[in-house]
């Protein structure tokens, strides 16, 4: 299931550069970067039977005799803005913290929690993006290290991939993880 998961990221991030032209990276978020990512699994192989949010997990694959477990996560700078004169607020919706990474540790937490099987593999789909422009304030301050994120969260890196964003001036980072 590895290899067809790392394919299906691959060709998700590709897809990024042509969606991204039309919809900005900014204006995404975890569902529509799942839907690429199933839209995408369903074209390579659509004998893998796709279960979306099913029992608080975002997306349970059956293929023949193996089971998947896959959570997303999808991580941007996110502004805040007034819904009356669609003006910046100054304050963002989401931006890299330690809060943010505590959250991506209970995601990994939790999902390794879930009941073992001899034909269960467990995954976690993580999509980054930082804009060029800040310096300090950085999402891969907490994820670009792979060596360090497999230390610390007991995965494997099984793909790592710098998908093209059209929109602002933005580095966009892509990882298939999987639980040991």
């Amino acid at each position: 299931m590895d290899k067809l998961l790392i394919k299906v990221l691959e060709q998700a991030s590709q897809r990024f550069e042509l969606e991204s032209k039309y919809m900005p990276i900014e204006r995404w978020n975890e569902s529509v970067f799942r839907f690429l990512f199933s839209r995408e699994l369903a074209t390579l192989d659509a004998t893998v039977i796709q279960f979306i949010e099913c029992e608080k997990i975002d997306l349970v694959l059956h293929s023949s005799n193996d089971i998947g477990f896959v959570e997303f996560k999808f991580y941007i700078h996110n502004p805040s803005y007034d819904k009356y004169t669609g003006a910046p607020k100054g304050i963002k919706k989401s931006y890299p913290s330690p809060n943010n990474e505590c959250q991506f540790h209970k995601c990994i937490q939790t999902l390794r929690d879930r009941e073992h099987r001899n034909n269960l593999r467990k995954f976690v789909v993580l999509f980054y993006a930082d804009p060029k422009d800040i310096p300090n304030q950085r999402y891969t301050k907490y994820y670009g290290d792979l060596k360090n994120l497999e230390d610390t969260y007991n995965v494997k890196v099984l793909c790592s991939t710098a998908p093209v964003c059209n929109s602002s001036p933005i580095e966009c980072n892509a990882l298939l993880l999987e639980l040991v």
